[in-house]
């Protein structure tokens, strides 16, 4: 009675429960899960968990790139892509944020393909609402959080070529150039007047004393001003 019974699983496979087995151990499912997993781990206070963990990123982000890239050998699965895509963009996990929040971190070439991974999602704003996903991230005051993490690694030599890459791809498409161009504000700290100074001479007492005696504004520090820009200025700074 136990094999008839065993046969009749193997015959109707929906109630397979190997076959059951093999759906949760899709493979889509299984790197973004360990994707998630260890980008929380980046927040960890243990230096060793949080170094372990971006070694793991490095695996996790080169079985994305290839799920949505392939390589000489083989082509990328379209029903991967499909599912992979809209998981990335999900509002619970933030996944494409938390990428762009952490790529500072990763390895030189986990570095490369996360800026692939991302210009391969905004391509394709359309198709999976990539475009409305990164406006979300925009605050009551202009500040998107995805761009601002972006710009921050444009002036970091390690960084620049691979976020100037998203940041020229989000230039492209129309549902985002508006918003990237015209919309965003960055608060950066105010960068010095290049004003010629006026130098009080040396041997005037008077005037000396005067400029001495000129009080402070309370509570400014002009090394801690800050000012809004708009985007391009911040990509000429």
């Amino acid at each position: 009675p136990l094999c008839r019974h065993f046969s009749v699983y193997q015959a109707d496979s929906s109630v397979c429960p190997f076959h059951m087995a093999s759906i949760f151990k899709n493979p889509v499912n299984k790197v973004v899960e360990s994707l998630t997993r260890h980008l929380e781990a980046l927040l960890s206070d243990d230096e060793d968990k949080k170094q372990k963990a971006i070694t793991k990123l490095s695996d996790d982000i080169a079985q994305i790139h290839f799920m949505l890239y392939g390589n000489s050998d083989d082509d990328p699965k379209p029903e991967h892509i499909t599912k992979l895509v809209p998981k990335l963009l999900q509002a619970d996990t933030d996944l494409f944020c938390k990428l762009a929040q952490y790529i500072s971190l990763f390895e030189f070439e986990a570095k490369k393909q996360t800026a692939d991974i991302m210009n391969y999602i905004i391509r394709r704003c359309p198709k999976y609402g990539a475009d409305e996903y990164i406006k979300s991230k925009t605050d009551g005051y202009g500040h998107n959080v995805i761009i601002d993490c972006l710009l921050r690694g444009y002036h970091d030599q390690h960084l620049a070529q691979n976020v100037g890459s998203v940041l020229q791809e989000m230039s492209k498409r129309q549902e985002l150039a508006p918003m990237l161009l015209n919309e965003i504000r960055i608060t950066r700290k105010k960068e010095k007047a290049s004003a010629a100074v006026v130098i009080a001479d040396p041997t005037d007492e008077k005037a000396n004393k005067e400029q001495a005696a000129k009080p402070e504004v309370a509570g400014s520090n002009k090394n801690d001003e800050m000012e809004e820009r708009q985007v391009v200025d911040e990509l000429f700074v």
